[in-house]
Protein backbone atom coordinates (compact mmCIF):
# COMPACT_ATOMS: atom_id res chain seq x y z
CA UNK A 1 0.00 0.00 0.00
CA UNK A 2 1.42 3.36 -1.00
CA UNK A 3 1.54 6.08 1.64
CA UNK A 4 0.01 9.50 1.28
CA UNK A 5 2.28 12.51 1.01
CA UNK A 6 1.06 13.57 4.44
CA UNK A 7 2.89 10.50 5.76
CA UNK A 8 6.26 11.70 4.41
CA UNK A 9 7.65 12.49 7.85
CA UNK A 10 6.73 9.01 9.07
CA UNK A 11 8.22 7.41 5.97
CA UNK A 12 11.53 9.25 6.36
CA UNK A 13 11.70 8.40 10.06
CA UNK A 14 10.98 4.74 9.31
CA UNK A 15 13.59 4.51 6.56
CA UNK A 16 16.25 6.22 8.69
CA UNK A 17 15.15 4.57 11.94
CA UNK A 18 15.49 1.08 10.54
CA UNK A 19 18.79 1.89 8.79
CA UNK A 20 17.45 0.28 5.66
CA UNK A 21 19.62 -0.30 2.68
CA UNK A 22 18.25 0.99 -0.60
CA UNK A 23 17.19 -2.45 -1.82
CA UNK A 24 15.34 -3.21 1.43
CA UNK A 25 13.56 0.15 1.44
CA UNK A 26 12.46 -0.26 -2.17
CA UNK A 27 11.14 -3.78 -1.56
CA UNK A 28 8.64 -2.35 0.90
CA UNK A 29 5.90 -0.46 -0.91
CA UNK A 30 5.17 1.40 2.33
CA UNK A 31 8.03 3.75 1.46
CA UNK A 32 6.74 4.75 -1.97
CA UNK A 33 4.92 8.00 -2.65
CA UNK A 34 2.79 8.99 -5.63
CA UNK A 35 3.53 12.53 -6.68
CA UNK A 36 2.23 14.91 -9.39
CA UNK A 37 4.98 16.91 -11.10
CA UNK A 38 3.45 20.07 -12.54
CA UNK A 39 5.37 21.06 -15.67
CA UNK A 40 2.74 23.72 -16.42
CA UNK A 41 4.73 25.79 -13.91
CA UNK A 42 8.24 27.09 -14.33
CA UNK A 43 11.08 26.14 -12.04
CA UNK A 44 10.90 29.60 -10.51
CA UNK A 45 7.17 29.23 -9.80
CA UNK A 46 7.75 25.90 -8.02
CA UNK A 47 10.51 27.50 -5.97
CA UNK A 48 8.07 30.19 -4.81
CA UNK A 49 5.44 27.51 -4.08
CA UNK A 50 8.02 25.61 -1.99
CA UNK A 51 8.43 28.56 0.40
CA UNK A 52 12.20 28.25 0.71
CA UNK A 53 14.04 30.53 3.11
CA UNK A 54 17.20 30.35 1.01
CA UNK A 55 17.74 29.41 -2.64
CA UNK A 56 21.10 29.02 -4.35
CA UNK A 57 21.30 31.73 -7.05
CA UNK A 58 22.46 29.19 -9.65
CA UNK A 59 19.19 27.25 -9.45
CA UNK A 60 17.51 28.78 -12.50
CA UNK A 61 15.56 27.62 -15.55
CA UNK A 62 18.65 28.41 -17.63
CA UNK A 63 20.84 26.00 -15.64
CA UNK A 64 18.09 23.41 -15.06
CA UNK A 65 15.74 23.48 -18.09
CA UNK A 66 12.56 21.40 -18.20
CA UNK A 67 13.16 18.30 -20.38
CA UNK A 68 11.79 18.40 -23.92
CA UNK A 69 8.21 17.26 -24.24
CA UNK A 70 7.22 17.87 -20.60
CA UNK A 71 6.46 21.60 -20.67
CA UNK A 72 2.75 22.21 -20.10
CA UNK A 73 2.06 18.71 -18.71
CA UNK A 74 1.29 17.23 -15.32
CA UNK A 75 3.01 13.89 -14.76
CA UNK A 76 2.29 11.34 -12.03
CA UNK A 77 5.40 9.57 -10.70
CA UNK A 78 6.10 7.00 -8.00
CA UNK A 79 8.93 8.14 -5.75
CA UNK A 80 10.99 6.29 -3.18
CA UNK A 81 13.59 7.26 -0.59
CA UNK A 82 17.04 5.76 -0.50
CA UNK A 83 18.98 5.94 2.73
CA UNK A 84 22.24 4.05 3.25
CA UNK A 85 23.35 4.99 6.79
CA UNK A 86 26.93 5.15 5.51
CA UNK A 87 29.08 7.31 3.29
CA UNK A 88 28.25 6.63 -0.36
CA UNK A 89 29.13 8.09 -3.77
CA UNK A 90 26.58 9.48 -6.23
CA UNK A 91 27.49 6.76 -8.71
CA UNK A 92 26.81 4.01 -6.16
CA UNK A 93 23.47 5.57 -5.23
CA UNK A 94 22.49 5.64 -8.91
CA UNK A 95 23.55 1.99 -9.35
CA UNK A 96 21.40 0.93 -6.36
CA UNK A 97 18.43 2.89 -7.67
CA UNK A 98 18.82 1.38 -11.13
CA UNK A 99 19.00 -2.14 -9.72
CA UNK A 100 15.75 -1.49 -7.84
CA UNK A 101 13.97 -0.16 -10.96
CA UNK A 102 14.33 3.51 -10.06
CA UNK A 103 16.21 6.49 -11.44
CA UNK A 104 17.44 9.61 -9.63
CA UNK A 105 14.79 12.29 -9.22
CA UNK A 106 15.16 15.50 -11.20
CA UNK A 107 15.11 18.98 -9.72
CA UNK A 108 11.48 19.49 -10.83
CA UNK A 109 10.49 16.24 -9.08
CA UNK A 110 12.32 17.35 -5.94
CA UNK A 111 10.51 20.71 -6.03
CA UNK A 112 7.17 18.92 -6.46
CA UNK A 113 7.97 16.80 -3.41
CA UNK A 114 8.67 19.91 -1.34
CA UNK A 115 5.47 21.65 -2.48
CA UNK A 116 3.50 18.56 -1.49
CA UNK A 117 5.03 18.40 2.01
CA UNK A 118 5.27 21.99 3.22
CA UNK A 119 4.37 20.85 6.74
CA UNK A 120 7.62 18.90 7.09
CA UNK A 121 9.48 20.52 10.00
CA UNK A 122 12.02 18.05 11.32
CA UNK A 123 15.61 17.99 10.08
CA UNK A 124 15.88 16.31 6.69
CA UNK A 125 18.07 16.67 3.64
CA UNK A 126 16.69 15.14 0.47
CA UNK A 127 18.92 14.96 -2.60
CA UNK A 128 17.98 14.66 -6.29
CA UNK A 129 20.81 13.28 -8.41
CA UNK A 130 18.82 13.40 -11.69
CA UNK A 131 19.56 17.00 -12.69
CA UNK A 132 23.23 17.80 -12.94
CA UNK A 133 24.56 21.31 -13.55
CA UNK A 134 28.11 22.01 -14.71
CA UNK A 135 29.44 25.40 -13.62
CA UNK A 136 31.94 27.58 -15.53
CA UNK A 137 34.87 25.80 -13.86
CA UNK A 138 33.65 22.34 -14.90
CA UNK A 139 32.40 21.22 -11.46
CA UNK A 140 29.21 19.16 -11.34
CA UNK A 141 26.39 20.00 -8.92
CA UNK A 142 23.03 18.49 -7.97
CA UNK A 143 20.14 19.94 -6.00
CA UNK A 144 18.83 19.16 -2.55
CA UNK A 145 16.55 20.70 0.00
CA UNK A 146 17.28 20.76 3.68
CA UNK A 147 14.51 21.23 6.23
CA UNK A 148 15.32 22.24 9.79
CA UNK A 149 12.44 23.41 11.98
CA UNK A 150 10.76 26.28 10.08
CA UNK A 151 13.59 26.77 7.58
CA UNK A 152 13.97 25.11 4.21
CA UNK A 153 16.98 25.73 1.98
CA UNK A 154 17.26 24.77 -1.68
CA UNK A 155 20.95 24.31 -2.40
CA UNK A 156 23.47 22.81 -4.78
CA UNK A 157 25.88 20.10 -3.65
CA UNK A 158 28.89 18.62 -5.47
CA UNK A 159 28.02 15.51 -7.49
CA UNK A 160 31.47 13.97 -7.14
CA UNK A 161 32.87 12.69 -3.89
CA UNK A 162 31.03 10.93 -1.09
CA UNK A 163 27.79 11.83 0.66
CA UNK A 164 27.49 11.75 4.43
CA UNK A 165 25.70 8.85 6.11
CA UNK A 166 22.78 11.12 7.06
CA UNK A 167 21.86 11.87 3.42
CA UNK A 168 18.57 10.68 1.94
CA UNK A 169 18.12 10.39 -1.83
CA UNK A 170 14.87 10.66 -3.77
CA UNK A 171 14.37 8.27 -6.68
CA UNK A 172 11.55 7.85 -9.19
CA UNK A 173 10.24 4.58 -10.61
CA UNK A 174 11.31 4.11 -14.22
CA UNK A 175 7.80 2.92 -15.16
CA UNK A 176 5.21 5.65 -15.61
CA UNK A 177 2.06 5.58 -13.50
CA UNK A 178 -1.23 5.67 -15.41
Amino acid sequence: MKKKLSDLRLILEAVKGKNMSASRAVDQEDYSIELIVDYTKTLEQLIVDGKYNLVNQSITSKNFPIPDGLTGKKVKVLGNFFYFNRSVSSKNVIKKMDKAGFRPATLMELLALRVACLELKKQYSIIALGSIWKNNFGYLYVSSFAVNNDNCHLVLDPFNGNWLAACCFFGVCKQLIE
